[in-house]
């Protein structure tokens, strides 16, 4: 399912095991390649009654917008919806999945700033709103998860927006809190990459994923996706 670059090799692999009489596979996927002629099933999407039933049991109320209760018959869609919800302490305002994806990330830096007893940790925004968005892009990009290497150059370029002038444009809500963000102006590039990478968007949010092979990737797909339309916008 998190399969990428050149599949055609993992294909033609899949094709000769289905061969053996003796061997059963289940392989998920959300897009089906037309050369697989496999036995298909669909997931079922969570009932109603489960939806409310995990609402619930943490206080919250099945929303009234009948396409976000559609939208939360996904177990992905209702984690992103109870765990805003849980940062927040309040009901989640959506209409959409984007907005719900974009309430998560917004729960996310709120909580991060009420752990820290402050009104903004302007760490994990930049975390958030520009580092990561970048990760993401540069993932689509390469058409697999980054090295440690290649997610250093990516970082670094984010160092370098955040030291130049182009940040009043891209994040006026920033100007005046650099030392929040990037330290005292000692701090090494390879520091400033391992508080955004290894401390915050792996360690304490999740947000990155580190495979066997060191590689990182994105905590999902649809994470993903809305990310690199993220990672768009700042670019324009």
């Amino acid at each position: 399912n998190e399969a990428t670059g050149d599949t055609s090799a993992l294909l033609e692999e899949i094709r000769r095991l289905s061969g053996y009489s003796a061997l059963r596979m289940v392989i998920a996927t959300r897009t089906v390649p037309e050369e697989l002629t496999l036995p298909r099933a669909a997931m079922v999407p969570l009932e109603e009654q489960d939806v409310l039933s995990a609402l619930t049991a943490h206080g919250l109320l099945l929303p009234e917008n009948a396409d976000i209760r559609q939208l939360l018959q996904t177990p992905l869609m209702l984690s992103l919806y109870i765990q805003t919800a849980r940062n927040t302490g309040g009901q989640v305002q959506c209409q959409s999945m984007h907005e719900l994806i974009d309430g998560y990330l917004n729960a996310l830096c709120q909580k991060a700033a009420m752990d820290r007893g402050c009104a903004v940790d302007y760490r994990v925004e930049a975390a958030i709103r520009l580092v990561l968005p970048a990760i993401a892009r540069e993932i689509h990009r390469r058409g697999r998860p980054l090295n440690d290497q290649e997610l250093f150059h990516t970082v670094r370029r984010c160092e370098r927006i955040l030291r130049g002038k182009v940040l009043s444009r891209a994040f006026p809500e920033w100007i005046g809190h650099s030392p929040e963000i990037l330290g005292d102006g000692k701090q090494r590039t390879e520091a400033w990459h391992g508080e955004m990478v290894q401390r915050i968007l792996w360690q304490q949010l999740g947000m990155l994923v580190k495979g066997e092979d060191g590689c990182y990737h994105i905590l999902h797909q649809i994470l993903q996706a809305h990310l690199i339309d993220l990672s768009m916008d700042n670019r324009r």
